[in-house]
């Protein structure tokens, strides 16, 4: 075998080493981060749970509140909205 064959081979076994070795090292990092998914999807499933409970309890107690003051709520719907007229005939 010439010497730029043994080189060749060589390399590529050196090649193939690495890239053996490699792809040792990259499947606990993968199944560290399939983990590290599961778990950001896991907070995120939980956090728009709460989000969604928090905001339908504000809806209930904004519905009970306007039906308790009828007169007061359109008022400050009134108010509001001529704060909101005010301001955007400024621009």
């Amino acid at each position: 075998m010439s010497n730029k064959a043994q080189a060749t081979e060589k390399l590529a076994t050196a090649a193939h080493k690495v890239v053996d070795d490699l792809a040792e090292r990259a499947v606990p990092l993968e199944i560290r981060a399939k983990e590290q998914v599961g778990r950001a999807s896991q907070t995120v499933s939980e956090s728009a749970e709460q989000a969604k409970a928090k905001a339908t309890d504000a809806a209930s107690r904004a519905e009970s509140t306007i039906r308790e003051h009828p007169f007061a709520a359109a008022g400050v719907a009134f108010a509001a909205g001529l704060l909101t007229s005010m301001f955007l005939r400024r621009r």
